[in-house]
Formats: C-alpha cells, sequence, structure tokens
C-alpha cells in the first residue's frame, strides 16, 4: 500500500507539473508573446540573406530557424542542467538539418534517403582528408540549414534564459554581416534596413522587460502603466532607418569608408573563398585555394549559379575582352597551370608587341573594381598588358626545357628526336651528323649556331668528341607569355586602375590568310592533350574540319557546331573517371561558358 501511495504521489507531481508547463505554453513566456515575435522576425530576416544568396539548395531554411527558435524558447524555460539543454537542442538542431537535406537526394524511402545522405557526406570527407575535394554541394546544403537552426536556438535561448541582448542579436547579425561581406549589397540592403529596425525594437522590448521585472521585485508602482516605450521605439527606429536609407551620399565622401570596409571584409572574403572550395568542390580550382580567385586548377564542376551583382565599371575606346589569368594544361577534370615564375616587367624596345606582331593597337582601360583585392591576386586587363597604373607583377612560364643527348644506339638517338618539338628535330640530326662525321669536337658555338634563335644553350656535359648532352631553354617575349597580371599591394573596393593594352584588330580576312607558322613557344606549350583522350572526341574534331582548309574556318566550323547545343546552367558534374569535355560533347550535350571554351580549345 506505501509503495501504491509514492507512485501515486509521483504521477500527480508529474501532472501537476505537465499541467504547470502547459498553462505556461498558453499564458507565454515572462517576456511575453510579443518579444517572441519580434525575435522570430529579427532571425527570418537574417535567415532570408542566405536564401537571396541563394548559394545551394536549402529545403525548410526558414522553417528550421523559425524551430530553432520555438525550441530555444521552449527548453529556456526549463528548470534542468543548462548545459545538457543546450546541448541537447544543437543535437536536435544537427538531426533535423540532416533530415532536410534527405529531401535532394532520390530513394523510396526515408531511411533509403537517409543512406544516400549519409554515403555523400563519407565520400565528401574521405576526398578532402586526401587533398581531392569532391564537386558536391550536400554538405553546404546540409551547413548552411544547421547554421540557420543555430542561429535561431542561439538567439532564442540567449533571449529567454540568460536575458543577454548581445545573444540575441550577434548571431543573426552576424549572417547578415557576413553576406554583405562576401556579396556585394544588392538586394541584401533592403533586408539590412528592416533588420536594423527589428533589432531596435526587439532591444527596446527587452529594455523594458527587464526595467519591469527589476520594478516588480522591489513593489514599485508606476501610474499610469508605461505603455508607450514599445510604439516609440518604433517611430523612432524607424524615423532613423528611412532617412539613412534615402540620404544621397556624394561618392567622394564615401571613399575612405569604402576603404576601411574593404580592408575590413577583405580577410573575411578570403577564408570565404577557402570554406567555399571545401563544401563546393571549386577547388584546389577555380577558386581558390591559393588565396586568390584564379589560383592554379580550374575543374570541371555542375550546377552553377550566375548573379547580376556588378562586380566591375570598365571604360575604354575600344570592345575589349577581359581576362584575369590563363590555364595551359588540359586535364580529364578540368585546367591547371603549368610552372610559372613572378617578374616585375621590365620592357625594353625589343619586348614591344608592336615590333613583333602586326593588326595590333595601343588601348587605355579604366576598371573601377566594386569588391576588394588582396595583394597578389590577380586583375583584369586585356590582351598584352604594357603598363598598369598600380604596382603590379607579371606571372608568366617558366621557360620550357629541354635536354638533348648526342650519344646512344640508332634508336636511342631516334627516339630522343621524336620526343623534341619539331623545330628542334632537324637541328638535332645536323649535331648528330656534325658530331659522328667530323673529326673535330663539338662545341658550344656549333650548338649556339645550329640551334632556332628562341632557344638557349643552359647546361652541357662533355665527353672525348667534345658535348655530348646539353640542356636548351626555349624563351618567349616577356610581354607574349603571361599567365595573369597580379597586384604587388591591395585594392580597396570602390578605387580603379589603368591599364595600357596592346589588342588584335586582325579582321576576318586577315584571320583567314594567316599561316601555320606558329613559333616554338606556342607549340612547345599549347598543343598537347593528355594520353587518355577519348577516341571519339578526336573523330568528331576531325569530321567537323574535314572539308576546310584554313586554321580559322576550321575555327568558325567548331564553333558553329557548338553553337548548336544548349546553354544550362542546372547540370551534373562529369562523374569520377570521365573525361569533362567528353562528357558535356556526348553525354551532357548542354553547359556553360567553362564546358563550351573547354571544347572548343580541346577540338581545336
Amino acid at each position: 500500500m506505501l509503495r501504491l501511495k509514492e507512485i501515486n504521489e509521483g504521477i500527480s507531481r508529474a501532472m501537476a507539473y505537465v499541467g504547470n508547463l502547459l498553462r505556461q505554453a498558453v499564458k507565454g513566456p515572462a517576456e511575453g508573446w510579443v518579444t517572441v515575435l519580434i525575435l522570430m522576425l529579427s532571425v527570418t530576416l537574417a535567415v532570408s540573406s542566405v536564401a537571396i544568396a541563394d548559394w545551394v539548395p536549402m529545403p525548410g531554411l526558414h522553417l528550421l530557424a523559425l524551430w530553432g527558435v520555438m525550441l530555444g524558447l521552449a527548453l529556456a524555460k526549463l528548470c534542468l542542467n543548462g548545459w545538457l539543454l543546450a546541448m541537447s537542442g544543437i543535437l536536435l538542431g544537427a538531426y533535423l538539418s540532416f533530415h532536410q537535406v534527405t529531401s535532394l537526394v532520390e530513394g523510396a524511402t526515408r531511411l533509403e534517403r537517409y543512406a544516400e545522405v549519409g554515403s555523400r557526406l563519407f565520400m565528401w570527407g574521405q576526398a578532402l582528408a586526401s587533398g581531392d575535394v569532391r564537386p558536391d554541394t550536400l554538405p553546404f546544403s546540409l551547413f548552411l540549414l544547421f547554421c540557420s537552426w543555430l542561429a535561431g536556438f542561439i538567439c532564442s535561448w540567449s533571449l529567454f534564459r540568460r536575458h543577454n541582448i548581445w545573444g540575441a542579436v550577434v548571431p543573426s547579425g552576424l549572417i547578415i554581416v557576413l553576406n554583405l561581406a562576401i556579396l556585394e549589397p544588392g538586394a541584401q540592403r533592403p533586408l539590412l534596413y528592416l533588420y536594423l529596425l527589428v533589432t531596435c525594437l526587439l532591444i527596446a522590448r527587452l529594455f523594458r522587460v527587464e526595467r519591469d521585472h527589476d520594478w516588480n521585485s522591489r513593489n514599485v508602482r508606476r501610474l499610469p502603466p508605461d505603455s508607450r516605450l514599445l510604439p516609440n521605439a518604433m517611430t523612432f527606429a524607424l524615423a532613423v532607418v528611412m532617412v539613412t536609407s534615402f540620404l544621397p551620399v556624394p561618392s567622394g565622401e564615401v571613399g575612405p569608408v569604402a576603404a576601411v570596409w574593404g580592408r575590413m571584409i577583405s580577410p573575411v572574403r578570403l577564408i570565404w573563398e577557402e570554406f567555399a572550395v571545401v563544401y563546393s568542390g571549386k577547388g584546389p580550382t577555380e577558386t581558390p585555394v591559393s588565396k586568390d580567385l584564379f589560383p592554379s586548377t580550374n575543374p570541371f564542376e555542375g550546377s552553377t549559379v550566375l548573379r547580376e551583382e556588378p562586380i566591375l565599371i570598365v571604360r575604354t575606346r575600344l570592345p575589349v575582352y577581359l581576362y584575369a589569368r590563363s590555364y595551359d594544361v588540359y586535364t580529364p577534370k578540368g585546367w591547371e597551370t603549368g610552372d610559372t615564375q613572378m617578374v616585375f616587367p621590365n620592357w625594353t624596345a625589343a619586348d614591344a608587341p608592336d615590333k613583333g606582331l602586326q593588326k595590333r593597337q595601343r588601348a587605355e582601360l579604366s576598371v573601377e573594381a566594386l569588391f576588394s583585392l588582396a595583394g597578389g591576386e590577380p586583375i583584369y586587363v586585356s590582351g598584352y598588358t604594357l603598363d598598369v597604373s598600380i604596382g603590379y607583377q607579371l606571372e608568366v612560364a617558366q621557360p620550357v626545357s629541354h635536354r638533348i643527348s648526342l650519344v646512344g644506339s640508332e634508336a636511342e638517338v631516334a627516339k630522343t628526336a621524336g620526343n623534341l618539338p619539331l623545330d628542334l628535330q632537324k637541328p638535332f640530326w645536323q649535331l648528330w651528323a656534325m658530331k659522328n662525321a667530323s673529326h673535330d669536337v663539338l662545341t658550344e658555338k656549333d650548338i649556339r649556331l645550329v640551334m632556332p634563335q628562341d632557344v638557349t644553350v643552359v647546361s652541357w656535359k662533355s665527353g672525348r668528341r667534345g658535348i655530348e648532352e646539353f640542356t636548351v631553354e626555349r624563351h618567349a617575349a616577356i610581354f607574349a607569355d603571361v599567365f595573369s597580371v597580379r597586384t604587388v599591394g591591395g585594392l580597396s573596393a570602390g578605387n580603379s586602375y589603368r591599364a595600357i593594352v596592346s589588342v588584335s584588330t586582325a579582321t576576318e580576312s586577315d584571320l583567314s590568310s594567316a599561316g601555320t607558322d606558329y613559333p616554338g613557344w606556342v607549340t612547345d606549350r599549347y598543343l598537347q592533350l593528355p594520353g587518355s583522350m577519348p577516341s571519339r572526341v578526336m573523330y568528331l574534331a576531325q569530321e567537323l574540319t574535314k572539308d576546310v582548309e584554313t586554321p580559322y574556318g576550321k575555327a568558325i566550323a567548331i564553333c558553329n557546331y557548338l553553337r548548336t547545343l544548349d546553354y544550362a546552367v542546372d547540370i551534373e558534374a562529369p562523374p569520377d573517371g570521365t573525361d569533362g569535355v567528353d562528357y558535356f560533347l556526348f553525354e551532357l550535350k548542354k553547359g556553360y561558358c567553362q564546358y563550351f571554351a573547354s571544347a572548343m580549345t580541346v577540338l581545336l
């Protein structure tokens, strides 16, 4: 009987506790439902800035953030260990974020979708650990969903558990600021103004709640009751936001502010680009992992988003194509830049492109960058760069070297000759004949006389019959083989630079009549393809150009064929083990600029 009585008392206490919780839920928190609604609105505005950015698919983004607010409120009011409650809320948020991501994958049952997401996350993690980042946006979707949940939960927990206004505002404010730092304001600006308005109301509301709590605890009576604080705060905040948003500000006065802002957010952007590579698979490639927007590799990727925010304002009297960096090595996974070196330009009259190339004209560009550039990042130029108004360096190709041996069996010598560029094969056979026919020893002077003018002998090894082995390097005019033009210092957002460039003015007739006597520095570097290139790509190139005689005509024939394919940004990345161009031409048959440009280059 005693045991039964204890059980009944326990049940009664539990029922009373639950009933008290239900009454409290109906009545609302001590801070009032108005506080809850204002907090939910502030978190919703912050999360909306992520939704507008449209980084990746994010199903249920707003709903997840609001659930975070409500769970934070519910747990904050429980009289249990705070750390235990907080960790429970975070773990629940992780599960709900994972559950939301499963809607992005296919599967007949929920369990199958869970397994698919888990498998993709595991494979992505393995690839990340090995340094070979997979182009998969699923981890990034999961991360953004969880961050949205976390922002709502932390804001709510801080407000209703700690009555800490900083904890209630900073997480959501951080989301707004990071979006402003990474993107140009554009559509983010109205959200920022609304967020500031709502944040002012939230601060005023919490101030009143804290003041009322303090007065009530000291039995301070107010006559009449103060009910004007929130409307007054609303009026004041609205007036401030409206005035600041509509005030015309001369651009000259904004310059110093823009410079400070650019310096502040430059590290944020660099960190973001490193971070985005890890999650979206844009590297070690088109962006970043080399601390700039255009690193040394540029892989084939899947779906992309084209934004409408301006990034440059360019003024020039001639129509020009802008470029930031060139890539010269094709691989099945994308493009890479070969060995390069940084040099300070030291022009001479002999280096001027006007002396060695025809049909060119000098032009001046004025470029205003609407985003900040850190020191060492590429700037946007055109044609051959002759001068830039800011401190700059040139990223140029390392000279191509060839090690040549004149000894060995006839088969070994023939193999050595076959591995050399075409313009070096004839000089090689001349030197080999001289070495075997003459009684005189072969000297460095003999080699220099036979080799092309753009080739320099850098080392040699002598034997009894003179030089038996030597190494030569191919040199291009410094203006010609430039991969990028890079800032020495930095460039703040809103600042400009001028560039003097040499651009082509060749007409269609000029291009049609151009010959095929290409310089050695071109054929050494820009005609190579991997041995794994699928044969059907080669057959397609031959079929498209079989009735065309001139190189220009072949380029037009290939271009016209590519115009029959669809332009699309919502595509699948090439599967592992496939060639990117082959996949684009024969499987996808649609894609965006990276695929069209790569296919054109490879087919040519």
